[in-house]
């Protein structure tokens, strides 16, 4: 369990914070790319406490500033979006891409350049991947994380974005903790892999340290006397990407989309989750993802607002474990249940939450890294983000797991 003092130094974001501080070393996908229109309306983000707008002006550029105009304040995400830049209805004051005042119209020509001197804080934007990441911190940038398919041509890509009405943290511990797959997901994972998670419910973990995080092996002995690992690597802050949704011995498993998550925080209690699915040698087909991605969303939007999250009692007498429709309805349930802010001084950890131990101490590691001028894991220049993905591992006892490894990851 934590101190109280932990669990906020844990959960806090804001920046005034030694966690939000941490956070804005890294650079943050905010919104899906098509979402902005040249000179259409400007589109409010949440980031870490703070309120933002991106906005695509006149030649194709994107913009992401504060939302208030410096002048008095009035919210920008009312603006007109016009001629390479964003009016502020109030007084007609202008501000670019880079959130420099270009125009003042309410000052006298005889102030000259009054504009310029208006100081403004200025945000690097990338739009890599059909999404818009962007760094809101101070001084130089950790490096782009430049994951598999960021290189990718769009049509490999497919992204969903979800809210999440709790803690970041809540989200993304469920994430890295392997041992409730043979229980949480029971009833929703494919009959291949349930067929592995349920041949030994309580794994064996050997969570390693990389520069960027860390490896989480959730190793599973089968009743042949080999071993089934699932290879979740976890990438600071808040990456996780997931083994695919098969048997590594499965005729489809080389050719199956990956997958990566991540929880945004818009602030201590609401989180985006972001689900980036991409094939590497071909296009991506909707169908493929449609069982996962998209009947998931039309359900999770019919559950918004109802009690337990739609369980379904009646499905779990007749078998189903938890009665919830999916697997990522499954995730969120038990995050949202533990309140916006999960009290960690009442938790019991075990043996199968090793992974979630590792996380809070690299994360805390990193908040002192920070705090004492130096880089914290998952900003050196040298990370390889182009081979990290999750994998599944068939290998004997004495075989270990990271013989499949490239060795830049080992």
């Amino acid at each position: 369990m934590l101190t109280k003092a932990e669990n906020e130094l844990l959960t806090h974001v804001g920046p005034d914070t030694p966690g939000g501080a941490l956070l804005r070393r890294y650079w943050h996908p905010v919104l899906k790319a098509a979402e902005l229109e040249a000179d259409g309306a400007p589109k409010q983000v949440r980031l870490l406490g703070e309120k933002f707008v991106a906005f695509r002006a006149t030649d194709g550029s994107v913009g992401f500033i504060d939302e208030f105009c410096p002048h008095r304040c009035a919210s920008l995400a009312l603006a007109r979006n016009e001629e390479n830049g964003l009016r502020c209805l109030f007084h007609g004051w202008k501000l670019d891409v880079t959130g420099s005042v270009v125009e003042a119209p309410s000052e006298p020509a005889a102030r000259g350049n009054f504009a310029a001197k208006v100081r403004t804080r200025r945000y690097l934007v990338r739009e890599v991947a059909g999404l818009i990441w962007a760094y809101i911190g101070q001084g130089e940038p950790a490096p782009f994380p430049a994951f598999p398919f960021t290189s990718l041509p769009i049509d490999h890509i497919d992204v969903a974005q979800v809210p999440g009405a709790c803690n970041w943290v809540q989200l993304l511990e469920g994430q890295i903790d392997s041992a409730h797959l043979s229980h949480l997901h029971s009833s929703s994972v494919t009959a291949r892999l349930s067929d592995l998670a349920m041949a030994d419910r309580s794994p064996e973990f050997d969570v390693q340290n990389t520069p960027w995080g860390f490896h989480v092996a959730a190793i599973r002995t089968l009743q042949s006397g080999q071993r089934y690992t699932r290879l979740t690597e976890f990438v600071m802050p808040y990456y996780e990407f997931i083994p695919p949704a098969a048997a590594p011995d499965s005729p489809a498993y080389a050719d199956m989309p990956r997958f990566v998550v991540c929880q945004v925080p818009h602030d201590d209690h609401t989180t985006t989750v972001w689900y980036i699915m991409w094939t590497a040698n071909r296009p991506i087909a909707r169908g493929e993802v449609g069982a996962m991605w998209e009947v998931w969303n039309q359900e999770y939007q019919t559950t918004i607002g109802q009690p337990m999250w739609a369980q379904d009692r009646a499905q779990m007498r007749a078998g189903h474990f938890t009665g919830i429709n999916n697997l990522l309805s499954e995730d969120m349930a038990v995050a949202e249940s533990m309140g916006s802010i999960a009290d960690r001084t009442r938790e019991y950890l075990g043996s199968s939450d090793t992974a979630v131990a590792r996380f809070r101490r690299v994360y805390f590691e990193a908040i002192r890294a920070h705090a004492e001028g130096g880089i914290p894991r998952g900003c050196s220049p040298d990370i390889p983000f182009r081979l990290i993905e999750g994998r599944g591992i068939f290998h004997v006892e004495d075989a270990p797991w990271q013989r499949t490894l490239d060795p830049a990851l080992v």
